[in-house]
């Protein structure tokens, strides 16, 4: 899996990139879960999609997951009050560098953050529905 990015001002569009569908899921779920977007997936094409967030966001979803995998993978830090927080920057910064800068959103059509999003609105109706069309997809390719 590759994560992309590409800065459009305001608005961050951070893409993935693997050959399994269950990848790009499980990626996505992971920047909605830590409060890096709460916008849906956009599909280019089943290898490759893309999330609207900001930078604000995106530094707090690799500080908050990289906790995560500090705090979930490692006894090391249980009874270390803070000490998992300086390693977790730091796994931060370099996750966050491996991204690739890319132009993915060049395309006019695409630079258009929806309203939903730059509004801070998102109809959880559609999320649902959205939801159950990925779901649908993953598992028809099995």
């Amino acid at each position: 899996m590759k994560l992309y990015y590409q800065d459009c001002g305001t608005y961050t569009a951070v893409a993935i990139e693997s050959d399994d569908p269950r990848e790009i899921e499980l990626q996505y779920n992971s920047l909605y879960n830590h409060g890096a977007t709460d916008g849906e997936l956009h599909y280019m094409s089943d290898r490759f999609a893309y999330v609207w967030t900001d930078e604000e966001r995106l530094e707090k979803y690799f500080l908050n997951s990289s906790l995560a995998l500090l705090l979930n993978d490692s006894e090391k830090y249980k009874s270390v009050e803070g000490g998992a927080m300086s390693d977790a920057k730091k796994l931060a910064e370099i996750r966050k560098s491996n991204m690739k800068r890319d132009n993915f959103a060049s395309n006019p059509s695409l630079r258009h953050v929806p309203d939903s999003f730059a509004l801070g609105y998102q109809d959880h109706n559609s999320d649902m529905k959205q939801a159950a069309v990925n779901s649908a997809r993953l598992y028809q390719d099995r």
